[in-house]
């Protein structure tokens, strides 16, 4: 492995290790039904904890940490800044962001599609025609489908991810200008202007561009991300552990102070993390998350809007509402069979239809 390979090695693992947390995160909407009615005041407090520290918590480091990543990588080795190199790496973004995040909010469709076209031929016995099917479509949002399908996020919800880093990988110019002025204190006043509960209209979008940014920051200031980090994540540890304990105990009782703390949180536990991974580079798990890396955006944009409710509506049609043991293994054990099935899959498309997956994937891998 070459030194620049070996410097990367975290970033890597990073990506593998976001990829499950955000599976995770999203597992933690699985909830027995009684949690249906909020009248109803038994609940399952030791699964309620692990569900609030992870899927509320931990997890909730995992896309700001892939806008660090991609706004550090977006702006490495980079030497001078004109409309040539601009040109070439939206170019480059084309095909690694804009072409996928196309795809995976058409294959939903096709599903949503399906479903409908199967329910009215069989089920309602009507004439399909092209009415029809454009009530339908506009009934689902129309072209915001691909969006926002009214719940801030395209139809496939983690793609929100890249619709935003393709808007920040638009406005790197602005970005690069910024970070080269402002140095320091324009990180610390967008950090605050995120925080201020300010909106720029897209779902996310201040945060998306702060955490871009902040990537950015390290490379455009000739900062090795790693080493930094690894050598602050006594203090990034320090700040980040007390904040997530402190939102799991507010979380029930007072989600504005959750929220708020979430805010921070995502800041310091990020910087954490890559602390933490960087200073565990030789470890086997760690070494194993980046010769999985590959995978990585695999997993994020397949996980979801499919999978996810699938399995959720299962397990909750049948595993017993009054035995917690067995919601807490369901938790981890849906996440956990999530991801195996997609490392299968894209295993499977590597070995016997390697370009769909090069296209899929924007050529990961």
């Amino acid at each position: 492995m070459g030194k620049e390979a070996t410097k990367l090695l975290p970033i890597e693992s990073l990506r593998f290790i976001c990829a499950v947390l955000i599976v995770l995160l999203h597992a933690g909407g699985l909830t027995p039904l009684q949690y249906d009615n909020p009248d109803i005041p038994s609940k399952f407090y030791v699964f309620d904890t692990i569900r609030i520290v992870l899927s509320k918590g931990l997890c909730c480091v995992a896309v700001p940490l892939f806008f660090i990543i991609s706004g550090y990588l977006f702006f490495k080795k980079l030497e001078k800044w004109d409309y040539s190199v601009w040109r070439n790496k939206l170019q480059k973004r084309i095909r690694s962001l804009f072409v996928p995040y196309c795809l995976w909010c058409t294959i939903p469709l096709v599903f949503l599609f399906s479903l409908h076209f199967c329910k009215i031929l069989w089920f309602d016995k009507t004439p399909v025609n092209a009415d029809s099917l454009k009530e339908w479509f506009d009934s689902i949002g129309g072209w915001l489908f691909f969006w926002d399908c009214g719940t801030g996020t395209p139809v496939n919800g983690p793609l929100w991810f890249v619709r935003n880093l393709i808007l920040a990988v638009l406005a790197s110019p602005l970005i690069w200008l910024y970070v080269r002025y402002t140095k320091m204190v324009g990180l610390v006043f967008l950090f605050l202007f995120t925080i201020s509960g300010v909106s720029l209209g897209i779902l996310f979008l201040e945060k998306s561009i702060f955490f871009f940014t902040l990537g950015a920051y390290f490379s455009l200031n000739k900062r090795n991300m790693i080493i930094d980090l690894k050598d602050r994540k006594k203090v990034t540890i320090a700040i980040a552990v007390p904040l997530l304990l402190f939102m799991t105990l507010v979380y029930d009782s007072h989600y504005d102070i959750y929220e708020f703390l979430l805010k921070f949180f995502e800041l310091f536990g990020s910087l954490a993390l890559v602390g933490v991974v960087a200073s565990q580079s030789e470890n086997t798990l760690v070494k194993k998350a980046s010769q999985l890396s590959d995978t990585s955006f695999f997993i994020y944009v397949a996980h979801d809007p499919i999978l996810i409710p699938l399995f959720a509506f299962v397990l909750r049609e049948i595993l017993p509402t009054d035995n917690e043991p067995a919601w807490i293994a369901a938790y981890f054990a849906m996440a956990i069979t999530i991801i195996l099935l997609l490392l299968g899959l894209y295993k499977a498309m590597h070995t016997y239809c390697p370009g769909i997956l090069r296209i899929l994937t924007g050529s990961r891998g």
